[in-house]
């Protein structure tokens, strides 16, 4: 159990380091750099990027809970689907990252109380 904690600890930490650097990425105007960190992320979430940005909200939030991640995962993926927003110059991919980005913070904010 105490492995499995560490595990999940040690995750999040790298997930909090990989959204800093996106963040520094995106004002330095590096996107390459950017998306780079941001597909490291979606490694670390067990999935790709185009499961997180094809899959509706329900279904990522349903894979989050199953791995039995903190809540706070909840806000760093919608991070960075908001930054796959931010990036993305295609219209329907585009949309539908800020929705669920939308939802999975929602999601997190309801059940953080």
């Amino acid at each position: 159990m105490e492995n499995k904690k560490d595990y999940i600890m040690r995750m999040l930490q790298l997930l909090f380091e990989a959204i800093l650097k996106i963040e520094k990425a995106l004002d330095l105007e590096d996107e390459e750099g950017a998306r780079k960190q941001i597909d490291f992320s979606y490694q670390l979430l067990g999935k790709n990027r185009d499961f997180f940005l094809m899959s509706s909200s329900e279904v990522i939030i349903t894979h989050l809970s199953s791995t039995h991640y903190d809540l706070a995962v909840f806000e760093y993926v919608s991070k960075l689907l908001y930054y796959e927003f931010s990036l993305s110059k295609l219209n329907e991919p585009k949309y539908q990252s800020l929705l669920n980005a939308k939802q999975l913070l929602e999601y997190h904010m309801n059940n953080s109380m």
